[in-house]
């Protein structure tokens, strides 16, 4: 059982016998996993237990853009992608290209699926609920507000986000700008955002529980990031007819 994970580091090698002795006890007929570094040590767990349908979804571009990537990954996945029994997927075109790109492999290996909605489930909040938010916030009620939400990583590019926000506020001193979220560099952004000028008319309030309710808000909404999959935040905009600059 150890030898087959021996070359892995060791705490990826602790979280596989973890999830091991789990599947252990459930017995699942499925593994779903999900992105590299869970997904990874999921799909090794779930082999070494004898899980009989084993799926690894994979979310966006390949780690090798990310803060959180680590070398073994490479070996690991070249690893899955030999077991023909073993279904990778990803939520976009071009995502499954980096992926067979990086690791050498014929696109076909991976199948896309690309994120949706539950469109019943995605409505606009009502107008004493934006209002109430609005008054939360500190913003007039007539001022347009251009909004996002996001972790604020680097893929995302919250500095970036802030630079927007500042050209659009030299030509529209009405305008607000919102993101909901939280991450490393939630405060360094809103540092950014206060050398640029943009004062009390920059918030980022922290997360939001439900996304409509933030959407609502917007009458813009704006992303910045570098690499994305298929966000499921903008097909909620989107839903709501709230316009999209990506």
């Amino acid at each position: 059982f150890r030898g087959a994970i021996r070359w892995m580091p060791w705490d990826v090698r602790e979280e596989i016998i973890r999830l091991a002795a789990d599947f252990a006890v459930l017995k699942p007929r499925v593994v779903h996993a999900w992105q590299d570094s869970g997904g990874i040590s999921a799909v090794y767990a779930a082999r070494l237990t004898g899980v009989p349908r084993i799926i690894i979804s994979t979310r966006n571009v390949r780690p090798t853009h990310f803060a959180w990537y680590r070398p073994y990954m490479r070996f690991a996945y070249q690893d899955i992608v030999a077991d023909s029994e073993i279904v990778i997927c990803n939520n976009s075109e071009a995502g499954r290209s980096d992926y067979a790109q990086w690791l050498d492999i014929p696109l076909e290996r991976f199948t896309v699926v690309h994120n949706g909605l539950d469109l019943s489930l995605i409505r606009r909040s009502p107008a004493n609920a934006v209002e109430e938010r609005r008054a939360q916030l500190g913003i007039p009620a007539n001022a347009p507000i251009v909004g996002s939400i996001f972790r604020f990583h680097d893929e995302k590019r919250p500095f970036l986000w802030a630079e927007v926000a500042s050209a659009v506020a030299r030509r529209r001193p009405d305008i607000h700008f919102v993101v909901f979220g939280d991450g490393p560099l939630q405060r360094a952004t809103e540092a950014l955002a206060n050398r640029l000028g943009l004062g009390d008319r920059f918030h980022a309030p922290g997360t939001i529980e439900d996304p409509s309710t933030g959407l609502s808000v917007f009458d813009i909404f704006l992303l910045t990031s570098q690499f994305e999959g298929t966000p499921n935040v903008i097909l909620e905009a989107s839903a709501l007819g709230i316009p999209v600059i990506a």
